[in-house]
């Protein structure tokens, strides 16, 4: 198993995956810099990205290949996504979820009201429009957490 930057090639399997969860997958195209897939026998069986705000960021479009499930993939890309905003000057990461509250919090994201949201947050399609408004909102300071 590897795990690469996202390319242009990638697109098309990682829209069909998120949309495979009911994830919103319409306006990642603009993002795919900040993505990372994991692939096996060349075939997409897990993502990740974020959308960058200077000190802030949006995690999102985040998901793992039913069959392969349990095998840590998730936490890989999440591990490398932390570090690649951090490494970017990201301070914290924001997120929205619907069904994995206990997940993040496993790896020290914590709820926040969604009213606190930083203004570039809010004013994200994902905040704004394509999450449910009853989405959990999450956040993470990518500065004390991230460990060398």
């Amino acid at each position: 198993m590897k795990f690469e930057q996202a390319t242009p090639f990638d697109l098309d399997a990682i829209k069909e995956l998120l949309e495979s969860y009911g994830l919103p997958a319409n306006d990642i195209k603009g993002h795919l810099d900040n993505f990372i897939v994991a692939k096996e026998s060349n075939v997409l069986i897990g993502v990740g990205g974020w959308e960058s705000f200077k000190e802030v960021a949006l995690l999102r479009s985040f998901a793992v290949n039913t069959s392969h499930k349990g095998l840590g993939i998730a936490e890989k890309i999440l591990k490398l996504l932390e570090e690649q905003a951090a490494n970017s000057g990201v301070k914290s990461f924001y997120l929205l979820t619907d069904t994995a509250t206990n997940y993040f919090e496993r790896f020290e994201y914590s709820r926040r009201s969604r009213e606190n949201a930083p203004e570039s947050i809010r004013k994200t399609k994902q905040f704004s429009e394509l999450c449910s408004h009853t989405a959990t909102m999450m956040y993470k300071d990518l500065c004390e957490k991230i460990k060398p």
